[in-house]
This record gives C-alpha cells, structure tokens and sequence, in this order.
C-alpha cells in the first residue's frame, strides 16, 4: 500500500497469477472530466507463466477515460513495462498513467485515438486539471516512516 492509494484486493494462484488492485485516486472516468472525475478505479493484472521476462496484461475494470486504454479496458503498457523494475514500481506507473503524468502518458501513440485527441484539447482549456492528482503523494512518507522493502512478485499472496 502506498499513501493510501493502492489497495490489494484479491491474488489467485499458486505461484500467483491474477492481482486485483484498487485505486483510491482522482481520473477521468469520461470525457465529462474535469467537471466530473472518477475516484475509484479497480484493476486486475495478469501475470504470465513466465513473469518478469515477459509483461503482465492489465485490464481497468472501471469507466476510465485515457489515451493509453483500449475501450474494452485493456491497458497499452507501452513503455512503462520494464522487466527489471519490481511490481510495486509497475503499479506506482499505472497510477500514475491514470493521472495522467506528462512522463508516462502517451497521446502520440494512443490505444484510444478519441480520448488522445480529448487529452491533447483538454490539457489546453483545462491546464490545472493535469495531472489529476499530485504525483508527490503516490510515494511520499510519513515522517520518520522507515523506507518499504519493494514488493516482488514472490511477495504476492
């Protein structure tokens, strides 16, 4: 759990194969943001036989607006997979994808050309509403809160 934002929900599997993450976060959960945004978002990450070498899939269960999710809620990992980085990092990114952190997300190459084209117009009208969150909260401590060990996927169960 980071700051309150990323909860585990459910794991299956023996080694574990299925994730479900909840966000507790601000995003666009349409095109009506950013006079209406969605604050919960569930997520479920699937990890291949052969994780880490190959990327995990991941699939938002919930209304999100965003250049770099296919309409059926499939998320196009694009750059932000990085097999040397543990699965907490690989979370703290899809967090920050969701609010729409000017260093992951990717309007250029989006999995949703609507939603691009929305981002790009929406950045201009609407410039405070990007990120949609402070991204300093995804990571910071408390203070004298003792450093976390990062979670791997053998941590998961």
């Amino acid at each position: 759990e980071h700051s309150g934002i990323i909860q585990r929900l459910a794991v299956a599997g023996n080694p574990p194969n299925r994730l479900e993450v909840g966000l507790s976060m601000r995003t666009a959960g349409s095109q009506a943001y950013p006079n209406v945004a969605q604050n919960e978002v569930n997520m479920e990450i699937q990890l291949p036989t052969d994780y880490p070498i190959s990327p995990p899939q991941v699939h938002i269960m919930s209304e999100v607006w965003n250049p770099n999710v296919y309409a059926n809620g499939l998320v196009c990992l694009g750059p932000i997979w990085m097999s040397s980085e543990g699965l907490d990092l690989f979370v703290v990114k899809l967090v920050r994808l969701l609010a729409f952190d000017p260093q992951i997300v990717n309007p250029r190459s989006p999995a949703n050309l609507t939603a691009a084209t929305w981002y790009e117009r929406r950045k201009t009208e609407y410039p405070g509403a990007f990120p949609t969150m402070d991204l300093k909260t995804i990571l910071v401590k408390k203070p004298g809160e003792p450093p976390e060990r990062g979670m791997g996927w053998t941590d998961i169960k």
